[in-house]
């Protein structure tokens, strides 16, 4: 015999026991509630359903249904940490499955509608200047990845969010990058150098920061996390190493460099007084953006082009595939310094080719001869026979085959013995 507290009211306390009752035979037989039943336990207090729980009224994965969403998004915040995920990127995603809970105001899992979801992320691309389609992709993919986790903790059977699809981002382009050419690039680093010191940053600092992008590829993060020790200058090819945690895909990644390069860095960190395990760039800005725009309005250079296209920080690791995939670089050797899992992402997204490049690749292909030389020595050719009457076209000539004004119909015999002959030039009729 097992007792629960009731309620107040009697006839609430006489449902509670009904409902009880049943959901006892339903566990001793072996069946599964119907989806009612489920949704009144959810209603019931915490520490009720805890007790149903250690009565075996209640498996895990149904007590774990009825916890608030806030507890789960605080153990799927854990589980990214767990798994080598940075801080960053677990409040990140966290973040946006949370905002997406609460658009809809979800508050247990099994409130997780498909069609609301959907409706939220429209309302937030639609509400005047809304998310992108690109943002409104990310949100998605935060809450199905936060459901998928759901059902592999064992918390939930199934996930209903998996067969929701993103929108297209190429009809809702925001913010798309361009690459800095090598003239740009150059006297971005010569104006940077010789400039104040601004975002806790001196000039040099900033462009051995923007020298070291360019060269390399490395992404914001992967950049603030390296320390001189991540550098060999002595191996015969020298080499930065960046610790799989800091890396986007989690792989252990060693960049070549160029040996100009690695000699700079080893010349800026001694006049520095960096020490080994010290961030190369300190406590670097989470704004990048705004201090590459700051230095590339001292240098005059446009931040954002004509077509609308910006030079954001990671613009220069898009200058950094652009520049080897246009110095004839393979697309499969240009795909491993990107570091990218898809070749198409590197040689379409990322490698920016020049109008002038394209004109320039035209080059290769053969000279062919003129339409119009061919037509003059044809035409030269038809003078010399007599047969050219484009020089001096008659005007106003009758055409052979009507009548003059006043004669029989043109079936008679000297209209068709006219179309034989030379016709001489009369007024056009009336």
């Amino acid at each position: 015999m097992r007792r629960l507290p009731g309620f107040t009211d009697k006839k609430a306390t006489k449902e509670f026991g009904r409902r009880l009752e049943k959901l006892v035979a339903l566990r001793t037989l072996g069946n599964t509630p119907d989806p009612e039943l489920p949704r009144w336990l959810e209603t019931l207090p915490s520490d009720t359903r805890k007790r149903l729980a250690k009565y075996g009224l209640l498996d895990a994965r149904t007590l774990a249904n009825s916890k608030p969403l806030s507890e789960h998004l605080a153990d799927f915040h854990a589980s990214l940490l767990h798994k080598g995920d940075s801080n960053d990127h677990a409040d990140l995603v966290t973040g946006r499955a949370r905002r997406t809970c609460e658009g809809y105001k979800f508050k247990q899992f099994a409130d997780f509608n498909p069609s609301k979801v959907q409706r939220f992320l429209s309302e937030m691309r639609d509400n005047g200047e809304g998310i992108s389609a690109q943002t409104s992709n990310f949100y998605l993919q935060a809450i199905k990845q936060f459901a998928r986790w759901m059902v592999r903790d064992g918390r939930a059977s199934e996930s209903p969010l998996d067969h929701l699809a993103g929108v297209n981002v190429k009809l809702d382009r925001r913010h798309d990058r361009r690459n800095l050419i090598a003239s740009e690039l150059s006297h971005l680093l010569k104006t940077t150098a010789a400039g104040p010191v601004h975002h806790r940053l001196n000039g040099r600092a900033r462009a051995m920061l923007y020298r070291a992008a360019m060269e390399t590829g490395l992404r914001r993060n992967e950049l603030r996390s390296l320390t001189p020790a991540c550098i060999d200058f002595d191996a015969a090819m020298p080499v930065i190493a960046v610790d799989p945690a800091n890396v986007k895909n989690r792989k252990p990644t060693v960049q070549a460099i160029r040996r100009e390069l690695a000699e700079e860095l080893l010349r800026w960190i001694e006049d520095a007084k960096i020490g080994p395990e010290s961030p190369l760039w300190g406590n670097l800005t989470e704004n990048t953006a705004m201090m590459l725009q700051k230095d590339l309005k001292a240098a005059d250079i446009d931040y954002v082009d004509d077509a609308g296209r910006y030079a954001d920080f990671h613009a220069l690791r898009h200058s950094f595939v652009s520049l080897i995939a246009q110095g004839g670089v393979h697309p499969k050797l240009a795909q491993k310094l990107a570091r990218h899992s898809d070749i198409n992402l590197t040689m379409s997204r990322y490698s920016h080719t020049l109008l002038a490049d394209k004109s320039e690749a035209l080059n290769v292909l053969p000279e062919f001869p003129s339409v119009f030389d061919a037509s003059d020595n044809q035409r030269q050719a038809l003078r010399v026979t007599g047969t050219d009457a484009t020089d001096t076209p008659p005007q106003n000539v009758l055409p052979p085959c009507l009548p003059e004004k006043g004669a029989p119909g043109g079936n008679s015999v000297q209209s068709r013995r006219a179309m034989t002959q030379t016709v001489t030039p009369r007024a056009v009729l009336k």
